[in-house]
């Protein structure tokens, strides 16, 4: 046996007994052996998690940094799938180890190797799903994998940034001796090679450049590092095999479980993201939050924030009809404070927003014309807001249960909310037809692509165009194929006029510029080409308003979605900075009062008031 392996054998027979410094040498003394190549990795690894038992922490973290450490390098070049197939099943063992400690080391390792984006495979994501259902006396791993359904998406967002920045550091036409150009050294090198003698100095400074080019090849083609980091990440609910089992079971747990209340509230936010992202159903689990909607609740916002999220248009709307009027009825009245009130309009406004079809629910039209007469409340702002936001969206979605007077001038007399199951069916680009009324609005910029798109017309054999229709020439997508920046700005339009929507002075200020676009057309039509030298009051204005319609940001694209996650605190609505108490700004005023004794025995100003 070679001397390596005696001292994994030691450590596995004795290590529990030895003294810790003695443990912690023998240790690195094993992780020095592998660096040189003289151990096996799955050997040290496998003596590694045995070692997670020993009650000394600084061996723990020491033993866990290795393990992190030496897996990220053996896929850093290309994925080593056989030797992580076998660092895995070392792990998943673990998972079942008796030992609390061995078991929670085992399951850190592996979300930390998930959140380096080293085993982001399906089978790593569903043995962490397995942990949330660990016994009570493995619980702190219950709350780990939790969290880490909850949050390690972010965590991967902040990783990769910094990771991106370490990469665009290095720089690529620059990795040779003293910062010189790789490809113009091997220029000068073969011109060098006909006129100079092979000496061995010459060729050992060579086989540096040889070195110091693959180096740089390797980095500008990416290694697995790269291709690592810029491969396309699916959340982790995603990769779940059976959402609809983990959360039967996971709400099983929760009706029988005594953790803290905190602990509780996460199985909920976890078993709302769930049935949101995957659109499923559990309908007890509706019933099963009623008890938690009391204005004394704690944390009620974030339960109504899970609420919230665990709704889909394919929740039956009788399930949802009783939650939205005891939310009426335990929030939004007169005996409750502004901030309750304000709460309880905006979780109804969401609610609505996912289920459209409870607009049209038996005792749902009493309810919300009640409810919009909240847009008048005089004692604060925040409940104006939440019964206007309410107002806005009946008014787009289903107009015809509120009052005459209440739709508003702007709204869609047709527009009604899709039955249960019904899908709305496209039959061409969704949101062509903006391209083609932004064009109509501003026909000189887009001259030149309407001259393309008649040369990009088709003719039949007897000379006419084909697809020549009505309807076809008043979608663009039927005329020419879009371009990604078509796409774009199709996109930009949508949230343009979602923002019109909700704002009646975008949409006043979007008419005028109509207005003001067709007046300045029209004289110009008459006006001499003196005048159009010198400009125009009315072009300059035409310019003003398209530069301010178009101050929209490139990074749109580059906007990530929040998986349907709602934030609590965006249920609260506008806050008003509340006024502080006698207390504060005493203590505020003194604050600022320190240090001024140290100016009170110099003299200030000039000579003159000596």
């Amino acid at each position: 046996v070679c001397f390596p392996m005696q001292l994994v054998k030691l450590m596995e027979k004795s290590g529990g007994n030895m003294e810790p410094e003695l443990r912690q040498s023998i240790f690195q003394a094993l992780v020095l052996l592998r660096n040189r190549s003289q151990l096996d990795p799955v050997v040290l690894i496998n003596l590694c998690f045995h070692l997670f038992r020993c009650q000394d922490k600084t061996l723990r973290t020491l033993v866990f940094n290795h393990i992190i450490v030496d897996v990220k390098n053996v896929n850093k070049m290309a994925s080593n799938i056989r030797l992580n197939k076998a660092i895995q099943n070392l792990v998943y063992e673990m998972l079942e180890d008796p030992s609390p400690m061995a078991a929670k080391k085992s399951l850190q390792v592996m979300i930390e190797l998930y959140k380096r984006r080293i085993w982001t495979d399906e089978r790593t994501v569903n043995v962490i799903a397995s942990a949330c259902f660990s016994t009570q006396e493995k619980a702190r791993n219950m709350v780990i994998a939790i969290h880490f359904f909850l949050g390690i998406d972010e965590q991967i967002d902040l990783l990769l940034e910094e990771e991106e920045e370490d990469m665009t550091k290095q720089k690529i036409k620059n990795v040779g001796e003293k910062g010189k150009n790789l490809e113009e050294i091997q220029k000068k090198r073969k011109v060098s090679r006909n006129h100079s003698r092979r000496t061995r100095a010459r060729k050992r400074k060579e086989e540096k450049i040889d070195k110091a080019l693959k180096k740089a090849q390797r980095l500008k083609n990416g290694t697995a590092e790269a291709k690592r980091i810029a491969a396309p990440r699916f959340p982790a609910i995603e990769l779940i095999n059976d959402p609809q089992g983990f959360a039967e079971r996971l709400f099983k747990k929760l009706k029988s479980s005594t953790e803290s209340f905190d602990v509780r509230l996460s199985m909920m936010n976890l078993i709302s993201r769930v049935l949101g992202f995957h659109k499923l159903l559990l309908l007890p689990y509706f019933s099963f939050l009623q008890r938690y909607l009391q204005p004394h609740q704690r944390s009620v916002t974030n339960v109504l924030a899970f609420l919230i999220q665990a709704s889909h248009d394919l929740v039956p709307s009788e399930e949802v009809e009783p939650i939205i009027k005891l939310i009426a009825n335990n929030f939004v009245t007169d005996r409750s404070g502004p901030e309750v009130m304000a709460v309880g309009l905006n979780a109804i406004r969401e609610l609505v927003v996912r289920i459209p079809l409870l607009t049209s629910g038996d005792g749902m039209q009493d309810l919300v014309n009640d409810l919009i007469q909240y847009r008048r409340y005089r004692r604060d702002k925040s409940v104006v807001m939440a019964a206007r936001g309410l107002l806005n969206f009946i008014r787009e979605t289903n107009p015809t249960i509120l009052a005459r007077k209440e739709r508003g001038k702007f709204h869609d007399a047709t527009a009604k909310p899709l039955e249960y199951g019904q899908v709305k069916v496209l039959d061409g680009v969704e949101g062509a037809e903006l391209l083609k009324n932004e064009a109509e609005n501003n026909p000189e910029e887009n001259s030149d692509e309407e001259g393309k798109e008649d040369d990009t017309k088709m003719e039949d054999a007897s000379g006419e165009p084909v697809g020549d229709s009505t309807a076809e020439t008043a979608r663009v997508d039927k005329v020419r194929i879009l371009t990604e920046k078509d796409f774009r700005r199709i996109r930009k339009l949508k949230e343009k006029q979602e923002q019109e929507k909700r704002n009646p002075r975008a949409r006043r200020k979007r008419a005028r510029g109509a207005g003001v676009i067709q007046n300045a057309l029209m004289k110009n039509m008459n006006v001499s080409t003196e005048d159009l030298e010198e400009g125009t009051s009315e072009e300059e204005e035409i310019e003003d308003y398209l530069s301010a319609s178009d101050g929209d940001n490139d990074n749109d694209d580059e906007r990530q979605t929040n998986d349907g996650v709602v934030n609590p605190h965006d249920l609260e609505g506008h806050v008003k900075r509340q006024r502080r108490e006698l207390a504060d700004r005493l203590r505020s005023v003194y604050a600022g009062r320190e240090g001024a004794h140290r100016l009170s025995n110099k003299r200030l100003g000039g000579t003159n008031n000596l």
